[in-house]
């Protein structure tokens, strides 16, 4: 069977703060970039700074930030851009909005990590604010995580809590190359 190209498609990445979407996203474009493709990175943290910042962190903020983002992930995507996106996405709502606004071009790519290895990870010492108090809403510390279930065609699932980033990349070119991507 011949590989598809990611030319067109959306892959989001989700998971806690600390599970490793950022640098899989990055790693990811990196690759993609090399291979000639024109990639576009939409990273929750960049994203709050300028489109939504405006918005907080509470439920419905949380689906504004997310239905904001897929409209442009949706614009990009049509034009040929690959998307390559990194946002918590912590409701099962969140994600099948994506579902049914992006369809058949949209990989989800769930990265899962404990609490306690996402707390190790901490290099923007969120879970620290978040014990101090500074920080409230924190998805998967006190606001709801919702695990995914997997819907068949649209999501990867990449456990990082004992793995190397190499691995963890490795696992995910290989998920993906298994899905018929080109890679």
């Amino acid at each position: 069977m011949d590989k598809v190209s990611l030319k067109g498609k959306v892959i989001w990445f989700f998971g806690k703060s600390g599970s490793g979407k950022t640098t899989m996203a990055d790693l990811l474009a990196e690759d993609l970039r090399k291979k000639g493709l024109s990639v576009e990175r939409l990273d929750g943290d960049i994203v709050r700074q300028s489109l939504c910042k405006d918005l907080g962190f509470t439920k419905e903020d949380i689906f504004n930030n997310i239905r904001r983002v897929c409209l442009v992930a949706d614009i990009l995507s049509r034009n040929g851009i690959t998307v390559i996106a990194s946002f918590i996405t912590p409701r099962k709502a969140n994600r099948l909005y994506l579902i049914e606004k992006l369809g058949v071009k949209l990989t989800l790519v769930y990265l899962s990590a404990s609490i306690k290895t996402c707390m190790i990870r901490d290099k923007k010492e969120i879970y620290t604010r978040a014990l101090e108090g500074e920080i409230t809403n924190l998805a998967g510390f006190d606001s709801p995580f919702e695990e995914p279930y997997y819907v068949m065609g649209f999501t990867i699932h990449i456990p990082t809590d004992a793995s190397t980033v190499e691995h963890t990349y490795e696992a995910l070119k290989g998920t993906l190359e298994w899905w018929d991507y080109e890679i």
